[in-house]
């Protein structure tokens, strides 16, 4: 996988000591890799070329190497009527636009070299206005690829409850069975990006979907300065996506003006959300709020499994309690069994989406994440606070793998903890995605 696109906040030489400090260990293993990658930050074309002065491309950033899915967005002046807005990748024809948000994710492939990205709008009369904007190749002239691990982890004690500023002599790791060496260690504020995942099929009408409104605007009103999050609005079909912000009074508005329709298809866009925040740095989080009953989706729930696995990112799952079938349960929930008829469709029957349910349930398990199962829709907003706090609870630990076969390969890590009574909650591996193999 190229080296992603090192976030905005990297640049800002203005932020306080702590918050540098506290990026700098989110960042991780890439910022040792690319102490040899300085020409390409220091591109000349830092700035976005307008051949009409109207139009300007504002995504992805000038002189940042981009790969695989990437989001382009382009500002166009109010004043103007464009009837269509056509986008160009090195010559070629790679979106149309007809209605603003002037905003599409596009995929300008793998390959490392410069490329340049055209905004083609035509206006109501028939003329047409154009911008540029180029992207630099990365120019290593050595590269240094220690491979610094880094997991994030929650510690609870016999209640459930977060037990917070342990010393990381308290931490034992295990890398393929070979105890490894902690090397950074970090607790509390450690910056994140979320994909705020939310359902609003039909099963969504009503209060549930105001409750979640409340909810993100809670969770991401409540975000340390560092953060950022993206909202994607989904049916069987993408409702509304987000650019990645902060502004918590604009994602409760994008959620207060959706209607609930349509199926599920949460599949698809797990893996959507996947895919964008494959682009950022440091840890990344998925929240997804939806009963989990995909009938829709075009992609089968082993794709996007192992997209999943292979990104490295923590799943939180908050799901009506009343739609959970009858048998095993993540969690404790009072109550007792929930029996439910299992829905299936034209291309899932009930077996096949109980099986994923249920491997869905795993996968949770398996990043570290967590299933919050929510008796009522007013438990959504205090939902949300608790996956907040515990996000601002969590313990990043470093190490250097000892051992490493890369090539793509799983490797199984376990975390112990100290302490009487106390429980770890930590991804259960990681694909090792160096090139080649050794150790």
């Amino acid at each position: 996988m190229p080296v992603a696109m090192l976030p905005a906040s990297f640049a800002d030489r203005g932020r306080s000591a702590r918050r540098s400090a506290t990026h700098a260990l989110a960042v991780g293993w890439a910022v040792v890799s690319l102490v040899c990658m300085a020409p390409w930050v220091d591109a000349q074309d830092d700035a976005p070329r307008l051949d009409s002065g109207a139009l300007e491309i504002v995504q992805p950033p000038a002189g940042l190497p981009i790969f695989d899915q990437v989001e382009v967005e382009v500002r166009v002046p109010a004043s103007l009527a464009v009837a269509e807005l056509r986008l160009e990748v090195d010559g070629r024809e790679a979106a149309r636009l007809v209605l603003p948000p002037w905003r599409v994710t596009i995929d300008v492939g793998s390959e490392n070299r410069e490329r340049e990205i055209v905004a083609i709008a035509r206006l109501a009369d028939g003329s047409e206005l154009r911008a540029t904007r180029r992207t630099a190749a990365i120019r290593i002239d050595d590269s240094l690829d220690l491979g610094l691990q880094q997991l994030y982890v929650t510690v609870t004690d016999r209640r459930g409850e977060l037990r917070k500023n342990l010393p990381r002599t308290a931490f034992r790791i295990e890398d393929a069975n070979a105890p490894q060496e902690l090397v950074t260690f970090a607790a509390g504020d450690v910056p994140f990006t979320a994909a705020l995942l939310l359902d609003a099929s039909s099963s969504m009408v009503g209060e549930r979907l105001d409750a979640s409104r409340r909810g993100i605007e809670r969770f991401v009103g409540g975000m340390g300065d560092l953060d950022l999050a993206r909202l994607l609005v989904f049916a069987d079909r993408l409702l509304d996506l987000s650019t990645w912000t902060s502004d918590s009074a604009e994602l409760a508005r994008r959620v207060g003006e959706t209607e609930a329709t349509g199926g599920t298809a949460m599949y698809d866009h797990l893996h959507q959300a996947v895919l964008l925040l494959e682009q950022r740095q440091g840890r990344r989080v998925v929240l997804v709020l939806s009963d989990g009953w995909d009938l829709h989706s075009v992609l089968d729930f082993e794709t996007v499994e192992r997209l999943v696995r292979r990104s490295g990112v923590q799943i939180f799952w908050l799901r009506p309690a009343a739609d959970v079938p009858r048998g095993r349960l993540l969690g404790p929930r009072e109550g007792g069994t929930v029996r439910r008829a299992i829905p299936y469709g034209a291309w899932r029957g009930r077996d096949d989406g109980l099986g994923a349910y249920r491997a869905f349930e795993d996968l949770v398990e398996d990043t570290g994440g967590r299933i919050v199962s929510f008796e009522s829709d007013a438990d959504i907003e205090p939902a949300l606070v608790g996956v907040l706090d515990e996000l601002r609870s969590q313990y990043a630990l470093g190490y250097y793998p000892t051992q490493r076969r890369g090539g793509g390969s799983w490797r199984e890590v376990e975390i112990d903890v100290a302490g009487s009574g106390l429980r770890v909650r930590a991804p259960q591996g990681y694909v090792d995605r160096r090139e080649g193999g050794g150790s």
